[in-house]
């Protein structure tokens, strides 16, 4: 989660470039936008866990 610019660690340790700053935070804000819901997450979470198992035991295995 974002926490914005004013709460970051690194805050006035160098001075902005205004079009860098703009672009970083369009796209945290867009990216905020389009990240997929908690409920959609729950349901695929389950399907990873399943192919990261299969493929460790694939690795492990040779």
């Amino acid at each position: 989660m974002w926490l914005g610019p004013a709460q970051g660690p690194e805050l006035g340790l160098s001075p902005q470039v205004p079009e860098i700053h703009r672009f970083i935070i369009d796209e945290l804000d867009r990216l905020d936008k389009i990240a997929p819901a908690r409920f959609e997450r729950k349901t695929v979470e389950p399907q990873l866990s399943t192919l990261f198992r299969k493929i460790l035991g694939e690795a492990w295995a040779g």
